[in-house]
C-alpha cells in the first residue's frame, strides 16, 4: 500500500481493519484467509525493535517551519560568526577538519539553536494520545505543528532541530535513550565518512548482524543505527568519537528551559553518560543514502 493512499493520508487515529489474503494459481485460488490488522495514522512512530530503525522517515527538513527558523537564523549566524555577509554553508566552512574551521559549523549549529530559543520560546509538552495498549508507539509533531503550538516532546524537538540541520548541510544523529531522545550533529564530514565505515577486521567495532538472532553487544540490523545497550561495543563507537569532540550531542529539551547553547551541549553529555540508558544512535545520512527518505507528511498535525 502506497504511502500517498487515500486511506492513510486520512486516518487521524489508529484503525483496526482487515486484509483479505488471496493467492491463484492459474486462475485457481489456492489460500484465502482474512487477517486484523491494525492502520496507524502517518505521522505515528513505532519504537520497537522492528520498526524504530524508521526515525529518520520523521525528520523533515522541507518543512516550512523548519525553512522559517534557518531563514530567522540568518541574523543570529552573521553576529556570531562576525561576519555581516556570513551564512549557513555548512562543511563548506571547513576545508579541513581543524578546530579554527570546525568552530564555524559550531556556529551555524548555535545560530539554528539561538532561534529555537529566543525567537520560537519553546515549552514542553506530553505527547498526543496513541490509544495504543502497547504503549510502543508516539504521536509525532511535524516541525510546523510544533511551531503552531510554541511545544513539544523531547522527540519532537530532537526531530526538529535534526531536521534544521539536514537543511543547512551539517550532519545530524538522533540518540534514543530510556524513554528520552536527543539530536546531535558531526562537526566535520570527514568525521561522518570515518563512522559509516565499518571496520571489519577490528573486533572493537561495530558487528554486521541481525539484533534479533546475534547475542553479539553492537550488532547492527541496519547499517544507519548503531544500538549499545549496557554499554555495548555500540555505546563505546559512539561515547569515543564524543569524547574527541567528533560528535556533539545537544540536549534540546532545554530549549524549554530557557538555556543556553554551551549548557545544552554538557547536558546532552551528562544524559549519554550513562551507559544502561543507552539505546541506540540514528545517523540521518547514512539513513538517506539507504533511500530512508522524509515520510511525505502534510496537512494538519495533532
Amino acid at each position: 500500500m502506497p504511502l500517498t493512499a487515500a486511506i492513510i493520508r486520512s486516518a487521524r487515529e489508529a484503525v483496526n481493519s482487515s486484509l483479505d489474503v488471496r493467492v491463484a494459481v492459474d486462475g485457481e485460488v489456492t489460500y484465502r484467509d482474512t487477517h486484523r490488522m491494525r492502520l496507524l495514522p502517518v505521522d505515528q512512530w513505532r519504537d520497537n525493535d522492528s520498526d524504530g530503525m524508521w526515525l529518520p522517515s520523521f525528520v523533515q527538513p522541507r518543512d516550512p517551519a523548519v525553512v522559517k527558523a534557518v531563514e530567522e537564523a540568518q541574523r543570529y549566524v552573521r553576529v556570531l560568526r562576525d561576519d555581516p555577509n556570513a551564512g549557513f554553508e555548512g562543511y563548506q566552512a571547513a576545508p579541513r577538519a581543524i578546530e579554527g574551521q570546525m568552530r564555524e559549523i559550531d556556529l551555524q549549529v548555535q545560530a539554528i539553536w539561538a532561534t529555537l530559543l529566543h525567537d520560537w520560546r519553546l515549552g514542553y509538552i506530553n505527547p498526543p494520545p496513541t490509544y495504543s495498549g502497547q504503549l510502543d508507539s508516539q504521536r509525532l509533531r511535524r516541525p510546523t505543528t510544533i511551531l503552531e503550538s510554541r511545544s513539544g516532546t523531547c522527540i519532537d524537538l530532537a526531530l526538529l532541530l535534526a531536521a534544521c540541520l539536514e537543511l543547512v548541510d551539517i550532519y545530524p544523529v538522533i540518540f534514543l535513550l530510556k524513554g528520552h531522545a536527543l539530536p546531535g550533529y558531526w562537526r566535520h564530514d570527514s568525521y561522518q565518512a570515518d563512522y559509516s565505515v565499518v571496520k571489519l577486521d577490528d573486533p572493537r567495532q561495530f558487528i554486521a548482524a541481525d539484533e534479533s538472532t546475534s547475542t553479539s553487544s553492537g550488532a547492527q540490523r541496519v547499517p544507519w543505527r548503531v544500538a549499545g545497550g549496557g554499554g555495548g561495543n555500540g555505546y563505546k563507537e559512539v561515547m569515543r568519537h564524543i569524547r574527541l569532540r567528533h560528535l556533539v550531542p545537544i540536549e534540546t529539551v532545554r530549549l524549554t528551559e530557557n538555556c543556553g547553547f554551551a549548557e545544552a551541549i554538557e547536558a546532552g553529555i551528562e544524559a549519554l553518560s550513562v551507559a544502561a540508558d543507552f539505546d541506540s544512535m540514528l545517523d540521518i545520512v547514512i539513513a538517506r543514502t539507504n533511500n530512508v527518505t522524509p515520510l511525505p507528511i502534510s496537512g494538519e498535525g495533532p
